[in-house]
């Protein structure tokens, strides 16, 4: 069945809305469906991780993300994890829920701290704080390993150096 015809830009835009929600209640209710069925019981516990990331040893010009991507480990559970940090670079990744820490693994972390961060709506062009290597987890050089009996909670403090 086709589209209804908008009649004008304020109509079409209703309708795209419209479609958008209800494709992302579909994409969520199946994203959900595992753990309503019991799925989310046999996940691991995350183990709590916090700390501080210094710029050049000190105070960062704006607040910023970390990204802790995990790497593939046969048989076993991988999430990825994220964390923002203020000014002063204080942090509590964050899994499942709010500050809940990471999974047991291996991971690589990525830094994004924007100038001027990246829009679709922007004509300006994005403008980071960071040498490029420290935007990817693979060249950044970061990395946290979270043993399978950790406690917690881990304190990991790391400094990228200014360009």
């Amino acid at each position: 069945m086709p589209y209804p015809r908008a009649i004008n830009a304020g109509s079409e835009r209703k309708i795209r809305y419209t479609m958008h929600a209800v494709r992302s209640t579909l994409v969520l209710a199946l994203l959900m469906a595992p753990a309503l069925a019991g799925g989310c019981s046999r996940r691991p516990t995350p183990v709590p991780v916090q700390g501080r990331i210094t710029y050049g040893g000190s105070d960062w010009p704006r607040g910023g993300r970390l990204y802790f991507v995990a790497e593939p480990t046969a048989g076993a559970l991988t999430k990825p994890g994220l964390a923002d940090f203020d000014i002063d670079g204080h942090f509590v990744v964050t899994t499942f829920q709010p500050g809940d820490g990471l999974l047991p693994g291996e991971y690589r972390v990525n830094v994004e701290c924007w100038e001027v961060p990246p829009s679709m709506d922007s004509v300006q062009r994005p403008k980071s704080y960071l040498p490029e290597q420290f935007r990817s987890g693979a060249t950044s050089g970061f990395k946290i390993l979270v043993a399978a009996d950790a406690r917690g909670p881990i304190e990991l403090n790391l400094d990228v150096p200014k360009p």
